[in-house]
């Protein structure tokens, strides 16, 4: 198929007549022919890049689409890059959020094929680059990302192409494409200070949301309203302040588009405390290296929970925060269910694998851009009510009265779509449970229970995030199943985290990832960990350790320390004078144990008031869980 070209000139020239005139309204794709279905001997708006080398090949696809009857397709047979691209009028400072369907086939990495924003300035002059995260492999169309990811059109900016890019040997699709300004509500409030309006107070959304401040002044009733506040996860986090008063947080706030979220405060008269409170820990375990367990031959759920062994029984039960028995997840958990061949139906492998695709397929996980080649936190997006941003992040906070406090419930992910690891694993361990078929979660993953007809039966990892980002970057579902999955896990129905604490009011937190270090089985390995782990608890920085030498053959053993590290500010720690910190040590079975070596550190060691270990046991549950409690005197930090 023959293409002409425009010049990119001209083609600015065309959009900078019409830049004035152009609003972004909330939900207006600014792409024209979004789906590639006009045109005449190309599709209209679209350009191929015009310097693409012999062997890549740009097509106005009719063999594969996501709907309708065409999509834009890319060839790349050897060196070089393909590219389809649009020009559109953009507003600089405008959030803008830029989704499409993509498809993608024998892509060689480390390439990929991706979506990309370039925002340029009146003179066609690039100003920034976003690439969205890229694919390699084989898949069939999926949206990316149900998330929305979205990027703030930088200062000076007058248009951005849009651009569907394949980089590598490969063949990749692009259909039914969305860019345009992102949906926005406001919010609005009032301050007050003894029942009275607090005029003159400052009431902002943490962390600067896509880059920028978005903050009011309360007028003399106290009230304040933010305007034009990008629509996201329900995750935006308030913070009121004022000269002679406490700060105080509020979070969860909703901002749908078109609406006003109402967030009222009321100040204590105060200072803020000088300090957060910073606690780390670390325990010492020995694992057994064994290959994963798998699903045994003609596992099948019995028809009631009579048919499976009692120690499972916690298991099968709704909590909390493993809301099983929510109408939202037994509908999903049914509409699953149904989707299997009659036959798979009493297959517990088959139902388990069917959940976890399900979820991997659908549920997105929000930190997709971790693999991008800038790493971790440092990428454009900046969507500050991220799950991964606010818990892990390096400027980003949570609030909660703790992290189970903070995590969506399996029904709310299901309508949010977007989520970090530990609300994955709670959402598959809730369908798994609505099905009868025993799950727990664990620090971000979980297990299923299979057994056969004789109730033999074996404990089964998942990893929701490998099968979510193995699926969203190369089309592979397997990766998160049948895995090894961590060496602690709850004797109760509820799940188990790597931190916990007693807020009594909701407040500001964060996490370092908690992360672990191996060391050699042996017996010099574990005082190497125990000389380690006393160095840690000094100083609160973690050895690393010496790398364990290549003997060729696996060893049979390793020793663990496992570390755990959170921040809490106190600012919304009110009347509550001691704090209950824990941590979980390893919970002994057969492949996994304590050694009994565990230390904390902490920047506020005067108020530790006394330090003591729980064990929780739930008969006829085999195990056990132990907790290390650091009990806190907050009165010297707090006034």
């Amino acid at each position: 198929m023959n293409f002409s070209f425009i010049s990119r000139s001209a083609a600015l020239a065309v959009f900078l007549l019409v830049l004035q005139a152009a609003v972004c309204a909330a939900a207006e794709n600014l792409l024209r022919n979004p789906g590639a279905e006009d045109g005449l001997s190309q599709p209209g708006a679209w350009l191929p890049f015009a310097a693409a080398p012999a062997g890549v090949h740009l097509s106005w696809e009719e063999t594969v689409v996501n709907s309708g009857r065409r999509s834009l397709g890319i060839e790349v047979l050897g060196p070089g890059f393909g590219l389809w691209q649009q020009t559109v009028p953009v507003a600089q400072g405008q959030v803008y959020l830029l989704t499409g369907h993509v498809a993608f086939q024998g892509i060689a990495e480390p390439d990929s094929c991706h979506l990309q924003i370039v925002f340029r300035d009146a003179a066609g002059v690039a100003i920034s680059t976003a690439d969205f995260p890229g694919h390699s492999g084989t898949r069939w169309f999926a949206l990316d990302f149900p998330a929305k990811l979205k990027v703030r059109a930088p200062a000076g900016a007058a248009v951005a192409d849009v651009n569907c890019i394949l980089r590598s040997t490969g063949r990749a699709w692009f259909d039914d494409l969305f860019f345009g300004a992102a949906p926005a509500g406001r919010i609005t409030g009032t301050v007050t200070s003894a029942g009275l309006p607090l005029p003159g107070a400052r009431v902002f959304i943490l962390s600067d949301p896509w880059g920028r401040r978005l903050e009011a002044v309360t007028g003399l009733d106290g009230s304040y309203v933010i305007d034009n506040v990008p629509s996201a996860f329900p995750r935006y986090i308030l913070q009121a302040e004022a000269p002679g008063h406490r700060s105080q947080v509020k979070g969860k706030v909703h901002v749908a588009e078109g609406v006003s979220a109402a967030v009222d405060f009321n100040l204590l008269t105060g200072k803020n405390p000088a300090d957060d409170l910073r606690v780390k820990f670390g325990s010492i375990g020995l694992v057994r290296i064994a290959p994963s367990p798998t699903v045994p031959n003609g596992a099948a759920p019995p028809t009631d929970a009579s048919g499976y062994p009692a120690e499972v029984f916690p298991y099968l039960a709704p909590d909390a925060c493993i809301t099983s028995d929510h109408p939202a997840v037994k509908d999903r958990a049914e509409k699953i269910l149904a989707s299997l061949d009659p036959q798979l139906r009493r297959d517990t492998y088959s139902i388990a694998w069917a959940v976890y695709a399900w979820v991997a397929q659908h549920i997105e996980h929000d930190g997709v851009f971790f693999h991008l080649p800038t790493g971790g936190m440092r990428q454009p997006y900046k969507d500050v009510t991220s799950g991964i941003w606010q818990t892990i992040g390096d400027e980003g906070w949570g609030v909660g009265k703790n992290i189970y406090d903070w995590a969506y419930r399996p029904h709310e992910l299901l309508q949010i779509g977007s989520g970090i690891c530990i609300e994955h694993a709670w959402l598959i361990t809730a369908l798994l449970r609505a099905l009868n078929i025993p799950a727990r979660a664990l620090l971000g993953s979980l297990e299923f229970w299979a057994q056969d007809s004789a109730m033999n039966g074996v404990w089964i990892g998942i990893s929701p995030t490998a099968g979510r980002v193995g699926y969203r970057e190369k089309g592979l579902l397997s990766d998160g199943f049948e895995v090894v999955v961590p060496t602690h896990f709850s004797v109760l129905s509820r799940p188990m985290l790597r931190a916990d604490w007693n807020a009594q009011n909701a407040g500001l937190w964060r996490e370092t990832h908690p992360w672990e270090e191996d060391y050699e089985g042996s017996e010099a390995g574990r005082r190497q960990a125990a000389a380690d782990l006393a160095a840690f608890a000094s100083s609160g920085e973690a050895p690393l350790p010496k790398k364990i030498a290549d003997s060729g053959t696996p060893p049979e053993k390793i020793c663990k320390i496992y570390y755990s590290d959170v921040r809490i500010n106190l600012y919304n720690m009110t009347e509550q004078r001691f704090l209950d910190v824990r941590f979980p040590l390893v919970t002994d079975t057969g492949k996994h144990w304590a050694t009994g070596d565990h230390a904390y550190w902490t920047n506020h060691p005067g108020s530790v008031v006394t330090t003591w270990i729980e064990e929780i046991a739930n008969h006829p549950v085999a195990e056990s869980e132990r907790w290390f409690h650091i009990l806190f005197d907050l009165s010297p930090i707090l006034h």
